[in-house]
């Protein structure tokens, strides 16, 4: 007998180990971006190996105004070294969206144009 694990990711049921359950693609989209919103850095890399850079990488929601699709979402990211936060090496807008040509969820990257107006942002208040 084939044994399966039901799991709740971003509100949504998944069966593992087997077909996966229906879930719309609005909540697959909802899901992407809450795994990718957060802080995360290479703080225990670099700790283990004092050559390895630590980097830190925000990542926030963006709200964007007729952004096309009902179920699309916006988030920026940057990365920065940790002694630098101030001075992000890689921003980017990320758009995230049900694929109009299949059941994935597609990302989509674009630089801003004016990187130094953003630097920061995801800490600057609502």
């Amino acid at each position: 007998m084939n044994r399966s694990t039901i799991a709740v990711v971003g509100g949504a049921l998944w069966l593992l180990a087997g077909s996966a359950i229906a879930v719309p693609l609005e909540q697959q989209v909802e899901a992407v971006a809450a795994h990718l919103q957060g802080v995360m850095d290479t703080s225990a890399q670099a700790i283990a190996n004092p050559k390895a850079a630590n980097v830190q990488m925000t990542t926030c929601h963006v709200r964007v105004v007729d952004a096309g699709q009902p179920a699309t979402l916006f988030l920026y990211q940057e990365q920065s070294l940790a002694e630098r936060l101030d001075k992000p090496y890689r921003q980017r807008f990320l758009q995230l969206s049900p694929s109009r040509y299949s059941q994935t969820v597609q990302s989509r990257s674009f630089r801003p144009a004016n990187l130094a107006a953003w630097a920061g942002f995801c800490n600057k208040p609502e």
